[in-house]
């Protein structure tokens, strides 16, 4: 599917394999490219640096000892990449932009980085408005906007970009806010996840169309 229009759009479940996949061998060609360019590896672990500072000092250990770069490996089954491993070399790759682009954790960096891997995703072919760019925004700039409003991670990965490429970013804060018990919606489109791994989500008081 390709498309131009950057508001809520359908798609079918082979359009999403396909553009899972898609996405997925661009992160792992950025993965890839990133290791051999700066000649440090990565590997997964619980105990990765969670600070702009710890990642900057991290980082220079890397460098100094010629050592992997910690990545965390949590949060990882419920993603928009095909394996969790798809996950935490996407996460390395975001890691080393920051540090060479010198973008700290704050939520103006963050969504600067966001729109620069969409960049780097349209110089590599991911056309703009097309299922995987439309994926991978969701990813990237959803997360920034998802802390910034409710400073916590998201649930579930994938049921939130998908909320967010089908209803669109309000829609998908909304539905998580539901599925959180914080607040009950007011609206909420028929279709819409807000139920999934929650524990006493609140319906909206309405449903529309």
């Amino acid at each position: 599917m390709r498309s131009r229009d950057l508001g809520p759009i359908e798609f079918s479940h082979a359009d999403l394999t396909a553009a899972r996949a898609e996405l997925t061998e661009f992160v792992q060609l950025m993965a890839d490219q990133t290791r051999r360019r700066t000649g440090i590896d990565w590997y997964p672990t619980p105990d990765a640096p969670n600070t702009w500072k710890a990642l900057q000092a991290t980082w220079t250990n890397s460098q100094v000892h010629g050592v992997p770069l910690p990545i965390f490996d949590g949060a990882c089954q419920d993603v928009i990449f095909l394996r969790p491993e798809d996950n935490i070399a996407y996460r390395y790759w975001h890691d080393v932009t920051h540090l060479e682009r010198d973008r700290s954790f704050q939520n103006p960096d963050e969504l600067d980085m966001a729109n620069f891997h969409l960049w780097e995703a349209e110089r590599h072919g991911l056309e703009r408005g097309s299922l995987p760019w439309r994926l991978l925004q969701a990813d990237a700039v959803g997360n920034v906007v998802h802390w910034a409003v409710l400073r916590r991670y998201v649930t579930n990965q994938q049921v939130f970009i998908l909320n967010v490429v089908q209803y669109g970013m309000e829609v998908a804060l909304l539905a998580e806010m539901a599925r959180l018990g914080v607040l009950a919606p007011q609206v909420l489109p028929f279709g819409v996840d807000f139920t999934t791994d929650a524990a006493k989500p609140l319906p909206p008081s309405e449903f529309s169309l």
